[in-house]
C-alpha cells in the first residue's frame, strides 16, 4: 500500500502540482499576472462618494412590501436570513485597458484593479461575411443524422437542430502573400473565418495553465486534450487512492488510532459543515443550475 501511494504520487506529481497551483490561482487572480489593486476601506470610500452599505433586510422588506402592494400575500421568513450574493462591479476604459471596481455592498469597501488589454489580440475576420461551403453544411447534417433519433432513448417530439453555442472549428495554417503563417479557424455551423499571426505569445503563464486546468471531457478526436481528459481522471483518482491509503497506513500504526480517530472525526465535521453550507448557497433558488 505504501508504494501503491509513494508511486502514484512521483508518476503523477506534474499534474497533481499544476492542479494545486492553477487551483489557487482561481482564487486569487491578481497573482501571476502582474496587475495593480487598490483596496479602498469603507470610510474611505464613503468619504469619497457618500455611499453608506446597503441593509440587506431592510431591502428585502422593501421588496416584500412592493410584492403585497401589487396583490401578493406574502410575509419575510426568519428563518433565513436576508444577505447579498455576489458583487456589482463595474469598468471605465483606461489608456491600456480598463479600470474595475468592485464594491461589497454588505460594508462598503472597494476594490479597484487595473486589467490591461491582452497583449495576444483576437482572431480578426480573414473575409467578411460567410464562406459557405453547401457540401459541409451544419444544419444539413442535422437533417442527415435525424434518422439516428430512432435510437434514442426516448422518442423525439421535434426535428434534430444544431446546438446554439458548440460549434464545430476547421483548423489550418495559411501562408499570406507577405509569407507571414496564419492560424485560421473555419467555423462550420457560422461559415466564418478567422485567423491570428503566428507569433510569439505574450499572455501569462498562469492564464495558460488555468486554460489548460478547466479543459475537461473527452473530444471526440483522440488527440493531446484526449489525453489530458485521461491523465485528469488518472489524477482524480490518484486523489482517491491517496486519501484511502492514507487511511490504510494510519491504520496499521496503533499507537496512533486514537489521535487519528480524532482528527478524523473533527475533519469531517468540518467538511460536512462547509459542504452543507456551499450546497445550500448552490441550492437557493435554482442557483445551482444557472452555474
Amino acid at each position: 500500500m505504501r508504494r501503491v501511494h509513494l508511486y502514484l504520487g512521483l508518476f503523477l506529481w506534474p499534474f497533481v502540482l499544476l492542479f494545486g497551483v492553477t487551483g489557487l490561482s482561481f482564487n486569487h487572480p491578481t497573482v501571476g499576472r502582474g496587475l495593480e489593486r487598490v483596496v479602498l476601506g469603507a470610510e474611505e470610500v464613503k468619504r469619497r462618494t457618500g455611499f453608506e452599505p446597503w441593509d440587506p433586510a431592510a431591502i428585502a422588506a422593501d421588496v416584500v412590501h412592493e410584492l403585497n402592494r401589487r396583490g401578493g400575500r406574502y410575509a419575510l421568513s426568519d428563518a433565513y436570513a436576508p444577505r447579498f450574493d455576489g458583487w456589482p462591479l463595474f469598468a471605465a476604459p483606461s489608456e491600456k485597458g480598463r479600470q474595475a471596481l468592485i464594491v461589497s455592498l454588505a460594508d462598503g469597501h472597494a476594490t479597484i484593479t487595473d486589467r490591461p488589454d491582452a497583449p495576444d489580440a483576437a482572431p480578426i475576420p480573414l473575409l467578411e461575411g460567410e464562406v459557405p461551403l453547401e457540401r459541409y453544411s451544419i444544419p444539413a447534417l442535422a437533417e442527415q443524422l435525424t434518422p439516428l433519433l430512432e435510437r434514442a432513448p426516448r422518442s423525439v417530439t421535434g426535428p434534430l437542430r444544431p446546438h446554439p453555442t458548440t460549434h464545430p472549428e476547421l483548423r489550418f495554417r495559411v501562408v499570406d502573400a507577405s509569407g507571414a503563417s496564419w492560424d485560421a479557424l473555419y467555423d462550420l455551423s457560422t461559415r466564418t473565418v478567422v485567423g491570428k499571426k503566428v507569433g510569439p505569445r505574450e499572455r501569462p503563464l498562469v492564464e495558460l495553465l488555468e486554460a489548460i486546468h478547466k479543459q475537461h471531457h473527452y473530444p471526440v478526436e483522440r488527440d493531446a486534450k484526449w489525453i489530458w481528459a485521461l491523465f485528469a481522471d488518472l489524477t482524480a483518482l490518484t486523489l482517491i487512492v491517496w486519501a484511502l491509503s492514507g487511511l490504510f497506513m494510519w491504520f496499521q500504526l496503533k499507537r496512533l488510532r486514537t489521535t487519528g480517530a480524532m482528527v478524523i472525526g473533527l475533519s469531517l465535521a468540518v467538511a460536512a459543515l462547509v459542504m452543507l453550507g456551499v450546497a445550500g448557497d448552490l441550492s437557493f433558488a435554482g442557483a445551482f443550475a444557472e452555474k
